[in-house]
C-alpha cells in the first residue's frame, strides 16, 4: 500500500447528502482520481447513509467498489485504532496501491494518525477536516496534505 486518503463525508441533512454535499463531494471524487491514478484503489466506508452516498460518488468517478465497513460509524478520533485494525482485516484480502476510507468527525485523521504511527512515521494531531474533504497520507514519505 502506498497511501491511506482518509475522506469525511459530505455535507448532509438528516442522513443524506445535500445537494451542495454531492457538489462538494464530486469534486472532491476527481481530486481523488488525480493522485491515485493509474493505482489499484479499494474504499471502505461507513455504513451510515451519508458516508455510503460520499463513498459511492467517489468509487463511481475511479471506477472501484466498496466495501462496507460497520466499525466506521464511530466519528471519535481514539477509536480509529479499533476501525484500522477493522479495515485491515478487510483490505488483507486483496493487493491495492490506495485505501481510501470514509467516516465521520475527525475519525479520518484519527486513521491518518493509526496508519503514521504504525509505519513509524510517528502521530498526527486531532482535527476536524471540513466535510467533503479528505487528508491524504504518503507511505513513503510519511508526509500528510490535504485535498
Amino acid at each position: 500500500m502506498k497511501k491511506v486518503i482518509a475522506v469525511r463525508h459530505g455535507r448532509y441533512s438528516g442522513s443524506s447528502l445535500t445537494s451542495r454535499g454531492v457538489a462538494d463531494v464530486e469534486v472532491l471524487a476527481k481530486q481523488v482520481g488525480r493522485v491515485t491514478e493509474d493505482e489499484t484503489v479499494v474504499v471502505v466506508h461507513s455504513t451510515l447513509t451519508r458516508a455510503v452516498e460520499t463513498a459511492e460518488i467517489i468509487a463511481t468517478q475511479l471506477g472501484v467498489s466498496l466495501i462496507a465497513c460497520r466499525e466506521m460509524q464511530s466519528d471519535e478520533y481514539y477509536d480509529a485504532p479499533r476501525i484500522v485494525e477493522s479495515i485491515q482485516e478487510l483490505v488483507d484480502l486483496g493487493k491495492f496501491d490506495v485505501l481510501v476510507t470514509v467516516g465521520h468527525y475527525d475519525a479520518p485523521a484519527g486513521i491518518i494518525h493509526s496508519y503514521k504511527e504504525s509505519n513509524g512515521f510517528g502521530g498526527f494531531p486531532c482535527q476536524v477536516i471540513e466535510k467533503g474533504r479528505a487528508l491524504v497520507l504518503d507511505l513513503s514519505s510519511g508526509s500528510v496534505d490535504e485535498l
